[in-house]
């Protein structure tokens, strides 16, 4: 059986590429995935290790929550700076050779032409100089290090990449304002003098540089090195020792991860992300595996059952198309793990041009990843060959004596039972996962389920639609048309199969669409019922604004108010939540907020605003005191000082400019909203505006704001529907494999009909018609899915303020014509393939 199997393979090379060509790409997407989320953990894991390699024993404050690092959290800030007198005990400690403490902020370097140098959302980090020592990762390139206040040393990529030298003056953006600074050095990061996976670095001499980086009187950290008397373990417990019990103390190698795997723990939602897509891939793929092997074992009939005659079991051949399946994922995963590689770079290019360029360095391909990549791909395969294998079973022996060999069919009523019961599951799961909130893990079940069950009942649907859709081509193509729509309907199971392939890929493009445009529509009523300034100010990169900007506006003739929008994680409760800070004598003429119980003049007492949702959650009401642990400050009991209707830019926890100040160390703007006075020249005060802020700083009314939102938005569904491409690539390679193998299939039939008189061209085109039809089926199937799929989708996040649904029917006529497109472009090969056979040969084919 062994040989049988060998020479089937080499004798039909055509279909065991088609075959595994779809578990090519949905393997390489898998191996991408996986590939690109290892690199960048590689990446930060290298990075913290050689910030930290010189470093024996480090001394942080403990953190007083986990930070939601999936939501921007930043873990630096749960916990306490270290005071300066800590500094003076570590050194007294027995076995410390030496300390220093370190301290780091923001810090964006503007070039000397008034550039603000911008990063692709790696930070911009400032820090200070810690000297010729090995707790110091920075190494001086060129040039001096920073001796006194007024000097800076700058990172070698950005000094290259702004053409910065050593003596030129560049602005440097702080939270405590801009200050002027002459570049005496230019530094590297370790012993390779490397960049810092796309951040900007600034260091300031030690005296000044606390102050101006904004946190005077305390460290970021204190680091140390031993004498070499003990063991770093040992070290770490003597000073953990000395130390008030709000700090702690980590080893080098304990900093490093625990920096990392903070950076880690964000990274791992867009990994998941990914390899949803990479999962859909392969789900679409399987359908592709199973409709060939469906065909290759209604084509191989005659031989099976030839086999059976011979003496061959049923398990026998069983196991023969099981291991042809075995081989052919093997041959499969193999070429796409390979492919996976080059996929990872294209992730990451796309990612670049869409989202912000990763800070990956080289490409990291692990064990687990290549076992992933063989699992995926065999297991898939192989089990996408279980039923094909079995109906080949049931051939009968004494048929190879008969010319017409079938297999035997399986109940369509028994499909439609299996078909309904999945549909229903599906809808059931992800109705409980979209609004009983059990998690996202149950949307992806019922999805799964939708699309099988949708799968499973379309053989109901393709009689009638394909023959409703093909009713048209006979009117333009006569004999040809109907031959075409014929060939389309002769096999439902095997038009559906296909169609569903396309379906999935354009439903989730299609509910991608009603999604996207649902949320613009919901952003632009959001900015309508919830903001009430004239102007919005925000960096191009959405980065952190100092709060100097915020001062010098105030003072600009013609402004009424203006604001600052803070952002800060806490836990409040028992939830990690995310308060928002705002200037509290100016709030209610810059955002529509309407309290229904207290008042806004609780900001400035210190008291907690709460959202009725916030209250109604909780059981809160004004005047309830709730514990809110901050990083900085620790735990406080903070009053209720109102309630106010959900505001999607308050969020559900607002806090005064003041008490965010004595709370969190940052003191960054993420936004500043202004009104102008009455009368007052918009264009002059927006150019003013313009002129008061750095180059970076974008002024947008409420009109622009909203387009800006908009294009956020659709880059991010652009980035989606890029990744969903590679589904309907292979959707569209799995009509080419249904037609080429039919064309195979149906080899005599082809050459009767060349023999009475079609001509090669009629050929191509009866095989283009037949695919157009099944492409257009699929299309349909998808946009009705995919429609019904964003509605709901819709409708489950109203709570969120996606609450306007929005048909964008003019995308899903491009998707329509998109779907028809496919069948065009998938059915070149095939038809070009029918028309060039050999008559006379094909006649005699069996």
């Amino acid at each position: 059986m062994l040989n049988v199997i060998i020479k089937s393979l080499l004798g039909r090379k055509i279909r065991l590429f088609l075959t595994a060509s779809a578990v090519v790409l949905g393997v390489a997407f898998v191996t991408g995935a996986l590939v690109l989320g290892d690199t960048l953990n590689a990446t930060f894991d290298k990075l913290f290790a050689t910030a930290y390699s010189g470093t024996d024993v480090g001394v942080r404050g403990r953190s007083a929550f986990n930070v939601n690092a999936a939501q921007g959290g930043d873990p630096s800030t749960a916990r306490k700076p270290v005071p300066v007198s800590v500094l003076t005990t570590i050194r007294s400690v027995e076995g410390v050779a030496q300390a220093q403490g370190d301290v780091s902020g923001f810090a964006q370097i503007v070039t000397s032409a008034g550039a603000v140098v911008e990063t692709s959302g790696a930070p911009t980090i400032g820090s200070i100089w810690l000297g010729r020592t090995s707790m110091n990762p920075y190494k001086l390139v060129r040039g001096q290090p920073p001796r006194s206040q007024g000097e800076v040393a700058i990172d070698a990529t950005t000094a290259k990449a702004q053409k910065i030298k050593v003596g030129d003056s560049i602005t440097v953006l702080t939270q405590s304002g801009s200050t002027k600074q002459t570049v005496s050095g230019v530094v590297g990061f370790g012993d390779t003098g490397g960049g810092l996976a796309g951040a900007t670095v600034t260091l300031f001499d030690p005296a000044s540089g606390p102050a101006l980086l904004g946190t005077p009187g305390v460290f970021s950290e204190v680091l140390a090195i031993g004498d070499g008397s003990v063991d770093n373990t040992t070290l770490r417990e003597r000073v953990a020792r000395a130390l008030p019990s709000d700090l702690q103390a980590l080893t080098g190698d304990q900093l490093a991860e625990a920096d990392s795997g903070g950076i880690k723990s964000g990274l791992k939602f867009f990994s998941i992300f990914l390899l949803v897509f990479a999962v859909i891939a392969v789900f679409v793929g399987s359908f592709i595996i199973f409709n060939t092997f469906s065909m290759l074992v209604a084509q191989r009939s005659r031989e099976l059952a030839l086999l059976r005659a011979l003496g061959a079991s049923r398990r026998q051949v069983n196991l023969s198309v099981i291991l042809e399946a075995l081989v052919v994922g093997l041959i499969g995963s193999t070429i796409g793990l390979g492919l996976g590689v080059l996929v990872s770079l294209g992730l990451k290019a796309i990612t670049g041009l869409l989202i912000g360029d990763l800070p990956a360095d080289g490409v990291v391909l692990h064990g687990q990843t290549v076992l992933w990549a063989y699992l995926t791909g065999v297991v898939v395969t192989v089990v996408s060959a279980i039923a094909p294998a079995r109906r080949a079973t049931h051939i009968p022996p004494i048929a190879a004596l008969r010319d017409d060999v079938a297999l035997p069919a399986s109940s369509l009523r028994r499909r439609a039972l299996v078909g309904s019961s999945v549909l229903v599951a599906g809808v059931v799961s992800m109705t409980s996962g979209l609004t009983a909130g059990t998690g996202i893990l149950w949307v992806g079940i019922g999805a799964l389920g939708i699309f099988l069950g949708v799968a499973m009942l379309s053989p109901f649907l393709s009689k009638p639609m394909v023959g409703g859709l093909g009713a048209v081509l006979p009117r333009f193509w006569g004999a040809t048309g109907r031959l075409a729509r014929e060939n389309a309907r002769r096999n439902p199971r095997r038009t559906a199969a296909t169609a569903s392939a396309l379906m999935i890929g354009l439903s989730l493009v299609a509910a991608g669409g009603v999604l996207g445009a649902s949320l613009t529509k919901s952003a632009n009523a959001v900015i309508d019922r919830s903001i009430g300034a004239d102007f919005i100010i925000s960096t191009s990169n959405f980065g952190p604004i100092p709060s100097s900007v915020a001062t010098r506006l105030r003072s600009l003739d013609g402004i009424a108010a203006v604001t600052s929008f803070r952002s800060g994680q806490a836990l409040v409760g028992t939830q990690v939540v995310s308060l928002q800070g705002v200037t509290e004598d100016t709030v209610d003429k810059t955002l529509q907020l309407k309290v229904t119980s207290g008042s806004l003049g609780g900001l400035a007492d210190g008291d907690l605003l709460i959202s009725k949702k916030a209250a109604k959650d909780h059981g809160w009401t004004v005047g309830s005191r709730i514990p809110v642990t901050f990083g900085r400050s620790g735990r406080q009991q903070i009053k209720v000082g109102g309630i106010f209707d959900q505001n999607q830019i308050a969020g559900d926890y607002l806090i005064g400019l003041t008490t965010y100040e004595a709370n969190y160390t940052e003191k960054l703007d993420q936004f500043v909203a202004m009104t102008v006075r009455p009368g007052v020249n918009v264009r002059g005060i927006k150019a003013a505006i313009t002129a008061a802020g750095a180059s970076n700083l974008k002024v947008r009314d409420q009109t622009e704001f909203k387009d800006e939102q908009r294009k956020q938005i659709n880059k991010l569904l652009g980035f989606i529907f890029a990744l969903l491409a590679l589904a309907v690539l292979i959707a569209a390679l799995g009509i080419v494999n249904t037609l080429a193998l039919s064309v195979i299939e149906r080899t005599r039939e082809i050459g009767l009909l060349r023999a009475v008189g079609m001509g090669r061209r009629q050929t191509r085109r009866m095989i283009r018609l037949e695919s157009v039809v099944i492409a257009v089926f699929g299309t349909l199937l998808g946009l009705a899915l995919g429609v019904a799929l964003g509605s709901a989708l819709v409708k489950a996040l109203n709570s969120q303020g996606i609450d306007q649904l929005v048909i964008p029917i003019g995308q899903l006529a491009v998707y329509l014509v998109l779907g028809t497109l496919i069948g065009v472009v998938a059915a070149v090969w095939p038809a070009r393939r029918a028309a060039r056979l050999d008559v006379l040969r094909a006649i005699a084919s069996e």
